[in-house]
Formats: structure tokens, sequence, C-alpha cells
């Protein structure tokens, strides 16, 4: 089945709708959905799409994993499946495989808060070469006592931590912005919260 191109389409177009200033970043994506490219197969070197979730606990710390692949501490997410339905199902499904998490809240009406465009460097050793990835990202409220599982062939380890520790400065400032930060009287990149390591 997978994620139908006018999905991805119609995601996009109303992402722009609410940052039109971006339209020029997401251009490579545009023209790629545009020429009927399979953005969701990984096999899509030109480019294809991933997705990834910021998690919120009650105490407004953001759920970050260790990935194995890329040595950094970045948010889950991944790459698409075929039996994924939509976008919102695919960054679903990555959290909960990375992490065991489930109970998600979707935050900003469930719409994407950010979509990033980076280059994967080239991994020889799996045949990819350098390439593009459009990674749609969300963000969620988690309630309660969270328990996390790790998925260990991914993920080295987590951490709730605060959110001025998102390594994306346009994820973080909106991150922020939607918890109400920075507050009046605080600088931009505050953060009242310790690091708790999972």
């Amino acid at each position: 089945m997978g994620i139908p191109a006018s999905h991805i389409q119609d995601v996009v177009a109303a992402y722009l709708c609410r940052h039109p200033e971006e339209q020029e970043l997401l251009r490579p994506l545009l023209v790629r959905i545009d020429a009927g490219h399979d953005l969701t197969r990984r096999t899509e070197f030109g480019g294809h799409v991933t997705t990834s979730g910021v998690v919120v606990n009650d105490a407004d710390e953001v759920l970050l994993v260790h990935h194995r692949a890329s040595g950094r501490r970045i948010q889950p997410g991944g790459h698409c499946e075929p039996s994924d339905s939509t976008l919102s199902d695919a960054v679903r499904r990555e959290i909960a495989e990375e992490t065991g998490v489930t109970e998600l809240e979707p935050c900003c009406g469930g719409d994407p808060i950010q979509i990033d465009v980076h280059t994967i460097e080239a991994r020889p050793a799996k045949g990819e070469p350098a390439h593009r990835h459009f990674d749609i990202r969300f963000l969620f409220r988690t309630r309660g006592t969270v328990e996390v599982t790790l998925q260990a062939e991914e993920v080295a380890g987590a951490e709730w931590c605060g959110p001025s520790q998102l390594g994306d400065p346009v994820l973080r400032a909106r991150v922020l912005t939607a918890l109400g930060r920075p507050q009046p009287d605080r600088p931009t990149d505050d953060d009242p919260y310790g690091t708790l390591v999972v």
C-alpha cells in the first residue's frame, strides 16, 4: 500500500501555506513530487522522505535518542515503510519501534512542525551514495509515567532533556514557541530543565 504521493503533496502544500518563506528550501522536494518519484523508497537516492517526532513529557522535556548509524543525539524517526498509509502513521511507528512510546497526543493540529532538508553522507558498505532526506517532523505530547524501551539495533540510549538541546535551531525555536517559551523575561535559549538518561 504505502503512503500516496498525493498525501505527501497535500501535507507539504499545507505546510508551505503556514511557512511560505521556506518555498525555496523545499523546491527540490516539490520538483521530485511533481516528477512522480516514489519519495517513500529509501533507494530513491535523488532524495526521499523520512519522518521524525519530538516527544514532550509532562515536564516539557523532549525525548532524544542516541542514533547508532549517525552517532548523533536526535529525535526518534526514520524511513517510511510499505505498511504506512500516512506520514503520521510512519512517525508514530518509528517512535514506537525506537523507544516503545505509543501513547502520543499530536500537537499543532497534527501538522508538521518543520520540514528539514539535509544531506546523508555516502555509505559505500551499504551501497548508498550521498543523498538528501526530506525529514517531515511532528510534535507530540505524552502524559504521565512514560516507560522507554530501546530498539538496541538502532538506538544506543535515550534521554529526556530540555527542549533547548534539540540540535536543529529552527526545530528548537518552534518547539520552544509551541511550549510557550521563551517567557518574556527569559532569553530564547533559557532551559530550566535537567537531563535524565534512560
